[in-house]
């Protein structure tokens, strides 16, 4: 028999409407994972820069460098055993108790995992619960169901990922987008000293053209087809290149994927000579990596849901290289604020890049522009505050009606 979970009692002082506009709002981010990715660090950003009214707490599955900084800057943190199927309910009811501790008012919860987890643990407290879906979709299709549990409101990071997510029938007038936001003042273009010693740091000399790919080293994210790409600029008369591999080889929580990792290191040494690969594992601070490059690209094979690392690229004024489906088509424009190529062509990718390294500076320029004036990250905090007090709204009218 399924064993039945207990349903919490309220919280035995429940806050009226009156009394939460005068208090703060306590938010409880539930986290599948304490490792850094594109998901990970926009929900750090939005947790560290609330406004005063909101007073966000943490718990997270494992540890890693989220936990981190998280401490630093004064956010209480509950460390989670790393997520596993068979500590599941553990998890929910320890989240439970939590959310009935802190007097939490609301549970936002990030990825599959941390719904399942803190989707069940805000039902059975009687807490609304906002799901953020940042994706991808496409080769893990559970990631869509994961707002089947009750859920106030489920946010995704793009119009493609709206898209995606309205095909699930029981979400569909829940959705709303918070495109992602970045902060101008950390990502900006670097000085000529500052890029001579970011390149000299990680052994790249000055006549090479260097390409850069940033995220988890795992089949999804298209190493190969990038190797291969460059394989074929490399017997071009032209510079010499580098791909410059920033990030570590793992992928879900607890899994590593070394074996993914040696097989580019074959690939690549079977490259042409005048093609290399360096490899600088995981960074927690990734803009002298940006900075030292000439390109950066995103070779995934299936569509970003956002693109992250390459809007930040963009705020450094780097040319970017992308594919024309996805969300980083949303703000990449062909020939204006970078280049695009058709998902997964090899051919048309290595084209994409050839124009990438004929372009000028201008092409940076106006990418930086275009990211400043649209996706800033006051705005996106600005935006999911405004989601958060429409759900807590929405629960206050709820249970003024039936008083």
């Amino acid at each position: 028999m399924t064993p039945r979970l207990p349903r919490f009692p309220a919280a035995p002082q429940e806050e009226t409407p009156a009394a939460r506009d005068s208090a703060r709002i306590r938010v409880l981010y539930v986290l599948p994972s304490a490792h850094v990715g594109g998901a990970e660090t926009i929900t750090r950003e939005w947790i560290v820069r609330h406004a005063p009214a909101f007073e966000p707490l943490v718990a997270v599955g494992g540890d890693g460098p989220l936990v981190r900084a998280f401490a630093q800057s004064g956010v209480p943190v509950t460390r989670l055993r790393p997520w596993r199927q068979r500590a599941f309910l553990r998890q929910t009811l320890t989240v439970a108790r939590v959310i009935l501790r802190q007097r939490v008012d609301l549970v936002h919860s990030a990825m599959l995992w941390g719904h399942l987890v803190g989707g069940l643990a805000g039902w059975l407290t009687r807490r609304p619960v906002i799901c953020f879906n940042h994706g991808p979709i496409g080769s893990q299709r559970l990631q869509g169901l994961a707002p089947f549990l009750p859920a106030a409101r489920v946010l995704v990071p793009s119009r493609y990922m709206f898209a995606q997510q309205n095909r699930y029938w029981f979400n569909t007038r829940k959705v709303a987008s918070v495109p992602l936001g970045l902060d101008a003042t950390v990502f900006r273009p670097p000085s000529a000293g500052e890029r001579r010693q970011a390149r000299a740091a990680l052994g790249l000399a000055d006549d090479e053209c260097v390409v850069g790919i940033f995220g988890r080293i795992v089949p999804l994210k298209g190493h190969m087809l990038l190797i291969e790409a460059l394989a074929g600029l490399a017997a071009e008369p032209a510079r010499r290149f580098v791909l410059l591999c920033v990030g570590d080889a793992t992928g879900a929580p607890g899994e590593v994927l070394a074996g993914h990792r040696a097989e580019i290191a074959a690939r690549a040494a079977a490259l042409p000579t005048r093609v290399r690969v360096v490899f600088t594992g995981f960074r927690e601070d990734v803009r002298g990596c940006v900075g030292a490059c000439d390109i950066v690209a995103n070779s995934s094979l299936e569509p970003e849901t956002f693109g992250l690392a390459i809007a930040e690229a963009m705020l450094t004024a780097r040319v970017v290289v992308v594919p024309d489906c996805g969300g980083p088509a949303e703000y990449v424009r062909e020939g204006a604020t970078g280049f695009t190529y058709r998902l997964g062509d090899v051919a048309a990718l290595r084209a994409a890049l050839r124009r990438a390294g004929e372009a000028g500076a201008e092409i940076g320029a106006r990418a930086r522009e275009a990211i400043q004036r649209d996706y800033s990250v006051d705005t996106s905090v600005k935006r999911l505050e405004g989601h958060y007090r429409e759900v807590l709204a929405e629960v206050d009218r709820g249970r003024t009606a039936f008083a």
